[in-house]
């Protein structure tokens, strides 16, 4: 009696569970005022992101870029984040700058901006959004002593390299040109972090 009551149960609770997730999907293609909701176009997608050259001097300014300081950044920690997901059809991202994924400087968040002028990115597959990583050694947006090169914002955009996660393709823009650098790699899975293991985020 006990295991029967206890089937009914778990069934209950996974039918709450799935009506708890479908219904705010419907709702969610639906135009909201005059905004459209996150899944309103019939192709998902997401456009390019900056990265402003004087979001990257607050980092230096606070002295987290001083090579003589053990725990100087080297690594940039990247999410996926919306204002709000029923009013905008568009993502942005959040940037953390830390030593490694396991030590950032909360005070250090960036929201990236929208890249008014680059096209949305279409996306109609399996899609994973999970948290990205990039040595900013790769970048090369900062010089040995810790001080700025001469750039003008940095570019982050959406590809699948490592389908069916999404990362991005980062590129430094300088006079207007582009110079593509490197992917930004999902991290967890462990096989894409640096090294590829879980254990040291280093």
């Amino acid at each position: 009696m006990f295991f029967r009551h206890r089937i009914i149960l778990v069934a209950a609770f996974t039918g709450f569970v799935l009506m708890a997730f479908f219904i705010p999907a419907c709702k969610g293609k639906k135009s909201v005022g005059s905004g459209k909701a996150l899944f309103a176009d019939s192709t998902f997608g997401i456009q390019s992101l900056k990265l402003s050259k004087a979001a990257v001097q607050q980092w230096v300014d606070s002295g987290w870029t001083n090579p003589a300081d053990t725990n100087k950044i080297n690594k940039l920690l990247i999410q996926f984040y919306s204002v709000n997901p029923s009013t905008s059809d568009h993502l942005q991202l959040l940037v953390y700058p830390g030593k490694n994924m396991m030590n950032v400087h909360l005070g250090g968040q960036q929201v990236l901006t929208v890249d008014s002028s680059s096209g949305k990115v279409g996306i109609n597959q399996p899609i994973v959004f999970a948290n990205n990583v990039i040595d900013l050694s790769a970048i090369g947006i900062i010089k040995g002593d810790g001080t700025l090169t001469n750039f003008d914002y940095v570019i982050f955009k959406p590809v699948l390299a490592h389908a069916p996660y999404l990362v991005f393709a980062v590129s430094v823009v300088t006079a207007g040109t582009a110079a593509y650098k490197v992917d930004t790699n999902p991290c967890p899975p462990c096989e894409y972090c640096n090294p590829p293991n879980c254990i040291n985020y280093e």
